[in-house]
């Protein structure tokens, strides 16, 4: 071989080794990326076997508040569920406070633009005005004509508008123009209308929202006072604690089945999709039917493919929260998240990357409203403690994009945030794993 080579022209030994080199270079790629993948594959398994750890810790813990308590449980449980109760009215209310905000930002909305509307009906009047004026004086300097002396004894619109066999008589572009204001007058009435009535439930929807908040105001006084009277006995304490332990194992036992929970409204989605698509279909429907039918069977095509398709890459993360502070970290007190303070209360929470919404529910009254993103088929971001999201499930969103405001739970700080990370593999598990890490994430 070396005999044959070394008899070949020179420039025919790289004809020979860049194949060689290909293969070598494809050989190098393929074991370097089994590599990552096995590298990986461990990483999740070591996750695996963590959560399963502190999932016993966490539960060896109760166990332990639950002896603790001994005899004081049944009454401090009710205590508990008295608190648990207050919060719920609580959290209601808030939800209700949001959407009576909304409803108003709304209404003001339109009552602006319905004032624009007539700030632009009353300038048209104005110039109409001058030119019915001009039309009234013609009249008067045709006395002579054959109807001129019944045209001029006119001296107002109405009485213009009631003569209408005369009108037949006037010029094509004079009877525009008195068209033209009655069009301008009706609307400009309507328009008025319109607005007295936005004005109304604008003052409506305040007195509401008034009440609203003096309710709120009381339940979370009567909450306060409840969590201070736990607080000041050890029973009590330990009993708070032990539900703040047994809500988080919930949580984590509802995201634990994030694929089969995805699947299952994917399903959902595909048999609404067909149901739609099959009324549609039907003969006895009118155009206007048919239309809405569709239209609503194409926007949940787009979500099933938008919870079906890859979600967008993302070129690293952002922290979901501006100026936000790690302030306890992944795995303390046998947690699976990291909390995060904003440095203002009811902040904006943002989405760490692009990707589309996979869920957005409440879960009650110690974790608020969540919004769980993909952003990739195996990789999920959790928010928890956000009031009612401006997100919706199928939904694509970018990297930063707003996902709602803090203050959803009744019992944690309404400028806290839980953010989890979860990986989901069929193939070797599901597991939390560090959001910092994973993300990137520092403290400033």
């Amino acid at each position: 071989m070396t005999r044959i080579c070394d008899s070949l022209p020179k420039s025919t030994h790289y004809v020979w080794r860049l194949p060689i080199v290909s293969l070598l270079a494809l050989v190098t790629f393929v074991a370097s990326q089994t590599e990552l993948d096995r590298s990986r594959q461990i990483e999740l398994e070591q996750a695996i076997e963590e959560n399963q750890e502190r999932l016993a810790r966490r539960q060896h813990q109760i166990d332990e508040l639950s002896t603790a308590l001994g005899d004081t449980t049944q009454l401090i449980e009710r205590r508990i569920a008295e608190r648990d109760g207050v919060a719920a009215r609580l959290a209601q209310l808030q939800i209700q406070s949001d959407r009576l905000n909304r409803e108003i930002n709304i209404t003001e909305r339109e009552r602006d633009l319905k004032t624009i509307e007539i700030a632009g009906f009353e300038s048209d009047l104005q110039i109409l005005n001058i030119r019915i004026q001009a039309l009234l004086i013609n009249l008067h300097r045709q006395r002579a004509s054959r109807f001129g002396h019944v045209l001029a004894q006119v001296n107002s619109f109405h009485e213009l508008q009631v003569r209408n066999y005369y009108l037949s008589l006037l010029a094509k572009q004079d009877v525009e123009v008195v068209n033209q204001l009655a069009a301008t007058l009706l609307q400009l009435g309507e328009a008025q209308a319109d607005l007295r009535q936005y004005l109304l439930n604008l003052e409506e929807t305040n007195s509401e929202l008034a009440k609203n908040q003096i309710a709120l105001d009381k339940t979370q006084t009567d909450l306060n006072q409840i969590i201070t009277s736990l607080e000041t006995t050890r029973e009590g304490q330990l009993a708070q604690q032990q539900a703040f332990l047994e809500a988080q194992n919930n949580l984590e036992r509802n995201l634990a089945n994030l694929d089969q929970q995805l699947e299952a409204e994917i399903a959902r989605l595909i048999a609404l999709e067909d149901q739609l698509r099959r009324q549609a279909a039907q003969e006895r429907l009118n155009d206007i039917e048919r239309e809405n039918l569709t239209t609503e069977a194409n926007r949940i095509q787009n979500l099933i493919y938008n919870l079906t398709a890859s979600p967008p890459n993302t070129a690293g993360f952002v922290m979901p929260l501006n100026g936000g502070r790690i302030i306890t970290d992944y795995g303390q007190n046998n947690n699976s998240f990291i909390a995060i303070q904003s440095p203002i209360p009811n902040a904006a929470v943002w989405s760490a990357g692009a990707g589309v919404v996979a869920d957005a529910s409440f879960m009650g009254v110690n974790d608020g409203h969540m919004v769980i993103v993909r952003h990739s088929p195996l990789f999920f971001t959790v928010y928890t403690n956000l009031r009612e999201p401006e997100v919706t499930p199928g939904q694509q969103i970018t990297q930063g994009q707003r996902l709602g405001f803090l203050g959803g739970s009744s019992l944690q700080p309404n400028d806290l945030l839980k953010l989890f990370v979860r990986l989901e593999d069929p193939q070797h598990g599901s597991a939390f794993v560090d959001p910092a890490k994973e993300l990137g994430l520092f403290s400033p």
